[in-house]
């Protein structure tokens, strides 16, 4: 599972992850006013891509001039309305899209022109089943508890898995003749996908696929609390959200401030020497008490950063052995950030990760292979959201996973939009500026020891 961060491009980025999607895509965003991104997924159902879109009964949905929703139903996919358009109807806030129950998409960006121009960001997290498998729950449940079927009971999970089991038991007895009942009250509720497919199962006499798929319900979904307690389902999923926000800012923060880190450590490589004379032969021109005290403290502080600097062990790598250090160094990061491991081992995390760091900073690609293989094997740290079940205490969680996430958005983008850090990301060609400061330091000494 691998997170990373976006805040520029976004909705091509959106359309670039839509068009990979080979057989499923759920979407569920609050307003959706965006027509390359509809019509993205309107060409995906028409492919036979099952699509599912989930939107808010809001007036910025719906106004005279509108997305056309109807044209994705007609596409072959299935639009869901959540609420009732009152002034005090219960509002969809989400903004989520699972593509191929593998990838998930999260963030600020709704769908819409206006986010275009927002400062906005998302998450896009791969290879993740089980974190899939969670949002595409989240999204029946919406569905489930707002969209009605006529002449139909809302689902009650907890009975529905008390039935299945008493299905199962049934059918380990060899009592098919006393299943009828217990399918035609499975059928009489609202039912997700998954289950309708164990009903049609159970009813064709299909007792082996269908036991072995009210298996895989029972793990999928007693895991979850979702359609027991919506609330506490929904402050899991926020939570989830925010784990990830918080882990791929963090990511997206360690790769700005080691650019910065590699550009001074080069800076002092290629340029230390003569910058040293120059202090140096400063401190012995120097006239007066203060000018003195001044070149000598200045000396003295380069002088021991620049030994330090030269000191520290540096390896070489290629490009792309660069590229696969960034890759490997946010993968194991996301494995054990302090800030979203449970309590217990908050301590222990703070440690790996901070040797983690100062071995991307060293560009030591065989230390962050080591922590990385580590923590792949199992020793991986458990979510705070895995971890913390209380009601009152999930509520906390969120409120302080929120303010960490607006704390590291503010100081990403003071990184992005700093003088240096902008210098430094868009020279084309680092050798060639030093070595253009190096004849420009070399041509001060010779005129300042005239």
């Amino acid at each position: 599972m691998e997170t990373t961060a976006h805040f520029t491009h976004i909705y091509e980025t959106i359309i670039a992850e839509l068009q990979k999607a080979r057989q499923s895509v759920y979407v569920a965003v609050a307003w959706f006013t965006d027509r390359d991104l509809f019509q993205c997924l309107c060409e995906r159902a028409a492919t036979g891509i099952r699509v599912k879109l989930m939107l808010t009964n809001d007036t910025i949905n719906f106004r005279e001039g509108g997305l056309p929703f109807d044209r994705l139903s007609q596409a072959g996919g299935q639009v869901y309305i959540i609420g009732s358009g009152g002034e005090k109807q219960t509002l969809m806030h989400n903004k989520f899209c699972v593509i191929d129950e593998q990838t998930v998409i999260t963030g600020s960006f709704n769908w819409s022109y206006k986010a275009r121009q927002n400062h906005e960001n998302i998450t896009i997290t791969t290879d993740a089943e089980s974190l899939a498998r969670q949002f595409v729950a989240e999204f029946r449940q919406l569905r489930d508890r707002y969209i009605r079927v006529p002449d139909k009971a809302p689902l009650d999970l907890g009975k529905v898995l008390k039935r299945l089991d008493l299905i199962k038991t049934l059918i380990a007895l060899d009592e098919p003749d006393d299943l009828k009942p217990h399918i035609d009250k499975l059928a009489q509720q609202q039912l997700p996908e998954d289950l309708e497919k164990i009903v049609a199962l159970l009813q064709g006499n299909q007792f082996a696929e269908a036991v072995s798929r009210i298996d895989l319900f029972g793990k999928q979904y007693t895991t979850l609390t979702a359609y027991v307690d919506a609330e506490l389902s929904g402050l899991k999923i926020e939570i989830r959200i925010l784990e990830l926000q918080v882990k791929a800012l963090e990511a997206e923060k360690a790769d700005m401030e080691k650019l910065l880190h590699e550009f001074s450590v080069q800076h002092s490589l290629h340029l230390g020497d003569l910058i040293l004379k120059l202090l140096n032969l400063r401190r012995k021109q120097a006239i007066t008490d203060e000018e003195r005290t001044e070149a000598e403290t200045d000396y003295t502080q380069y002088s021991q950063e620049y030994a330090e600097t030269r000191q520290q062990p540096r390896f070489e790598l290629s490009a792309d052995e660069q590229k696969e250090l960034k890759r490997r160094f946010r993968k194991a990061a996301q494995l054990c950030h302090p800030d979203v491991v449970a309590k217990a081992l908050k301590t222990q995390a703070e440690s790996l990760f901070n040797e983690l760091k100062l071995a991307n900073d060293r560009n030591d690609l065989t230390r962050v292979t080591e922590i990385l293989a580590t923590l792949e094997r199992g020793d991986t740290f458990v979510s705070r959201s895995e971890t913390v079940t209380e009601k009152a205490l999930l509520k906390h969680e969120r409120t302080r996973l929120q303010a960490l996430t607006a704390q590291l958005q503010t100081e990403v983008q003071a990184l992005q939009q700093s003088t240096q850090y902008q210098t430094v990301s868009q020279l084309p060609d680092w050798a060639s500026y030093f070595a253009e400061k190096r004849q420009q330091l070399a041509q001060q000494l010779e005129e300042l020891a005239v």
